[in-house]
């Protein structure tokens, strides 16, 4: 393996799994990548896995538009999930935790590529499939409500007044347009 990632990193990231999930504070923060393994501790309980078993990488942002959250969902054969964010404990990501999770993102990928694994991972991003269309389909028919229709009703009845559902409507939609741009 290359020298330069043959030592061990550790990556202090919250991180949570398929077994377990957090609504408003999230206690467990560390990952650590080694040779062979990646390992992390769920609630005082050491758990690891060997990177032959990655099935698939995730990589995707959500929450809050405006300081939106990344995660890595590494998904392992026996369809275990662990899912690593820049999210601070209490849920919103900073800068600092954002360059951690970039490196652990990179060193991650590095590893795995380096790993050799008769496995071949899956590398996905953004929404996948139906979810995308959905979420596409939902800002069209939202589109058409707040911007389109008020435009009609301000060309139809030249009222003015008309022109602040108008700017409602765009500020409604911002988020969610901005969400689906980043995915």
């Amino acid at each position: 393996m290359d020298t330069a990632l043959s030592a061990t990193r550790h990556y202090d990231l919250a991180f949570g799994t398929s077994s377990r999930s957090y609504l408003f504070r999230n206690p467990n923060r560390g990952v650590s990548l080694t040779d062979e393994r990646i390992s992390w501790v769920l609630e005082g309980a050491a758990d690891s896995a060997p990177y032959k078993n990655v099935a698939s990488v995730h990589l995707q942002t959500g929450g809050d538009w405006r300081n939106a959250v990344s995660h890595c969902a590494i998904t392992f054969a026996d369809r275990h999930v662990l899912t690593v964010t820049n999210a601070t404990a209490t849920g919103v990501s900073d800068d600092d935790s954002s360059r951690v999770y970039r490196d652990f993102v990179f060193d991650l990928h590095a590893r795995l590529v380096s790993s050799k694994t008769e496995r071949t991972v899956r590398y996905l991003a953004g929404y996948q499939g139906a979810r995308y269309a959905i979420m596409l389909g939902c800002t069209m028919i939202l589109g058409g409500i707040f911007v389109i229709l008020p435009l009609l009703l301000l060309i139809r009845l030249g009222r003015f007044e008309i022109l602040l559902t108008l700017f409602a409507g765009v500020g409604l939609m911002w988020p969610l347009v901005k969400m689906i741009s980043n995915n």
